[in-house]
């Protein structure tokens, strides 16, 4: 880990429940407080069925098991969305000794889907400038 190269001792048990070698997997899917998450999620997802021993292997399960549905890539923003805030409140917890709690961080995270939507909405507004301009690409440089 870069941090360990530069001399920051980390505490390598998990921030939330204390489990002995933390691991992407666990924080992520295995942790009491992510189940809660993503359970408390507009997902509503029991990750206890999340398989896979590394963090790329449960990864692909979800592409698998969710990503080819009719809302597949809604789906998956909101996993990934979740795992970022589930990361963020990790570090919260770690660097700042301040627990976030799950339903704490069910509102920071609607906080967030809503700020993607605005975002995407004026991408999407500007594609449509763009074509009907002629232009190509977000960049004008086309």
């Amino acid at each position: 880990m870069n941090l360990v190269r530069r001399g920051v001792r980390l505490e390598t048990n998990c921030p939330h429940c204390g489990n002995e070698g933390e691991t992407q997997v666990h924080l992520f899917f295995k942790c009491p407080y992510a189940r809660v998450f993503w359970f408390g999620s507009p997902l509503q997802m029991d990750v206890v069925s999340v398989e896979g021993e590394d963090f790329l292997e449960c990864w692909k399960w979800l592409c698998r098991k969710y990503g080819l549905e009719v809302e597949g890539v809604q789906f998956m923003r909101w996993v990934v969305c979740g795992l970022w805030r589930i990361w963020k409140c990790r570090d919260q917890m770690v660097f700042e000794k301040t627990m976030v709690e799950p339903n704490v961080a069910l509102e920071l995270l609607q906080g967030h889907w809503g700020e993607l939507d605005v975002l995407t909405e004026s991408i999407h507004g500007l594609q449509v400038v763009h074509v009907r301009l002629g232009v190509r690409g977000l960049g004008g440089h086309g």
